[in-house]
C-alpha cells in the first residue's frame, strides 16, 4: 500500500491551474506553497522560476480520508483527480519520498506488538517514540528510511467521525478488532530503482510494485522481536510460580541475550548470596531443586508470538487485489 508520496514534476513550458487550490505562502525563493481541495489537503508547490512542481502528501487520505485501504484502482483515480485539478501529467513525476506499508489484523493490542520490537543488533537504526503516543507508535530511523510500526486503529478512531467510519467499514474494517500499520518511509527512492529516478508511473508496473513488496518485508527483518517462552497447555503447569519464572527468564533473554540456562545460572548465584544465617546450605541446595523443576517446564519457542513476518507477507499477498482502473 502507498501511502505517503512527495514527487516532483519538471514542468518546462507548462504553467499548472492553481485556481482550485487555497493559497498559502509565498517565498524569495520563488517557491509559492498552495493546498489541493480534497477530503484532506494535498501540498503543491510550484516554482514558476524552475518551472518545477511538488506535490506532497498522503493520497489515499486526499482522496478518501483515510488510508486504510488503497486499491490499485483507488490510486490511479487520485492521480488523475490531481492531473484533472492542476491540468498536468503527473504520472513522468519523480517520487522524491515514498511511505509504504500494509495493515494487518492482530491478535494482541497493537502497543504489545510494538513494544517487543527493536532494532537488531549491528542495524544502523535509532529508535525513538514520542510520549505522548502512549507505546502507539515507534520509529526505527537513518539517513535513508524510516520504519515505522503503529496502532491503526487508534490512528482511524482518533482521525475519524462517526459518518468517515460507517464508510471504512464498508472497505473491511471492524472497529472491534485490532489494526496495526508497518510501513517503511523510503526518503532515496531512487535506491529501489538501481539508483535511477522512480516514476509515478513505475509503480504501477506489478514487477516493480512487486519488488516494493520484497523490499518492504526485507525491512521488517531489520527489526527483532522479543523472544518468547512455549506456553504450557496444562493449567497445572501454571502455577503462580510459573508465571513469573517465565516473566523473568522473558525479560532476561531479551535484555542479556542468553539462554534459559543462563537465567537459571543466574537465579542459582541469586541463591549463593543469600546469608548462611538465613538460607543453611541443605536450604539453599533445597531452593535449587525447586528451580530446577520449575525450569524443566521452561522451552523457548521455535517464534516469537510478537513476530510480524508471516503477516506481513499475507496482508501484501492481497494488496491491490481489488478490481483496478485502466489508465
Amino acid at each position: 500500500m502507498i501511502d505517503y508520496i512527495s514527487i516532483t514534476k519538471n514542468l518546462h513550458k507548462d504553467t499548472p491551474s492553481l485556481e482550485h487550490c487555497n493559497w498559502a505562502a509565498g517565498y524569495s525563493s520563488g517557491w509559492q506553497v498552495y493546498y489541493a481541495k480534497g477530503i484532506k489537503e494535498m501540498k503543491v508547490r510550484w516554482n514558476p522560476d524552475a518551472a518545477q512542481l511538488k506535490l506532497q502528501g498522503s493520497l489515499m487520505y486526499f482522496l478518501q480520508g483515510h488510508n486504510f485501504t488503497c486499491g490499485k484502482g483507488d490510486f490511479v483515480q487520485g492521480i488523475e483527480y490531481l492531473q484533472g485539478l492542476l491540468h498536468v501529467g503527473l504520472w513522468d513525476s519523480s517520487i522524491e519520498v515514498l511511505e509504504f506499508g500494509t495493515i494487518m489484523e492482530v491478535e494482541y493490542k497493537p502497543a504489545l506488538y510494538i513494544k517487543n520490537h527493536h532494532a537488531r543488533k549491528g542495524v544502523n537504526l535509532t529508535e525513538s517514540e514520542k510520549g505522548g503516543d502512549k507505546g502507539s507508535c515507534r520509529k526505527w530511523e537513518n539517513s535513508l528510511e524510516q520504519l515505522k510500526m503503529y496502532d491503526a486503529r487508534k490512528n482511524l478512531m482518533q482521525k475519524q467521525g462517526l459518518q468517515r467510519r460507517a464508510i471504512i467499514e464498508q472497505a473491511g474494517w471492524n472497529p472491534d478488532a485490532q489494526y496495526l500499520k508497518f510501513e517503511a518511509h523510503y526518503l532515496k527512492p531512487a535506491l529501489l530503482n538501481s539508483g535511477n529516478d522512480l516514476l509515478l508511473e513505475d509503480v504501477l508496473q506489478p514487477a516493480v510494485y512487486e519488488n516494493l513488496k520484497k523490499i518492504t518485508q526485507a525491512q521488517y527483518q531489520l527489526l527483532e522481536p522479543m523472544r518468547t517462552l512455549e506456553l504450557p497447555t496444562d493449567k497445572k503447569n501454571l502455577t503462580s510460580a510459573d508465571i513469573v519464572l517465565q516473566a523473568f527468564v522473558e525479560g532476561f533473554i531479551n535484555a542479556e541475550g542468553c539462554t534459559p540456562q543462563e537465567a537459571k545460572k543466574a537465579l542459582f548465584k541469586r541463591v549463593n548470596m543469600i546469608p548462611d544465617a538465613i538460607l543453611t546450605k541443605a536450604d539453599k541446595d533445597g531452593r535449587k531443586r525447586q528451580i530446577n523443576a520449575l525450569f524443566d517446564r521452561v522451552e523457548v519457542a521455535p517464534e516469537s508470538q510478537w513476530d510480524l513476518t508471516g503477516k506481513i507477507a499475507d496482508a501484501f499477498a492481497s494488496d491491490w487485489k481489488q478490481p483496478e482502473e485502466q489508465r
